[in-house]
């Protein structure tokens, strides 16, 4: 069993909260992120484009599309060693919501 929790959050192109969901620290990622999506959907429905992290691609990107209708663009590290790591560890827990 692993303690804790983890953060996931959705923020506008200003950074302004727009959803906020705990998770027990033992969730995957990308269940959280189709929870988190999916919520979004149903609160936000303008909302039809969201960036997230490259951990974040794979098959959810067009479940996203398929199933909510949502464009699901990844952001990867810029490289350099600290600016990549800085935009990383910004973004890993982050969905930006396109409004």
């Amino acid at each position: 069993m692993i303690n804790g929790r983890k953060r996931h959050i959705a923020v506008d192109t200003q950074g302004f909260l727009v959803m906020f969901m705990v998770t027990p620290a033992g969730m995957q990622d990308r269940d959280a992120a189709r929870e988190l999506l999916w919520r979004l959907r149903l609160t936000h429905s303008q909302i039809t484009q969201v960036w997230a992290d490259s951990a974040y691609a794979g098959k959810l990107v067009p479940w996203a599309e398929d199933f909510l209708h949502i464009t699901l663009k990844s952001v990867f590290p810029l490289p350099g060693p600290e600016l990549g790591s800085t935009l990383t560890q910004a973004l890993l827990p982050c969905f930006f919501a396109g409004l």
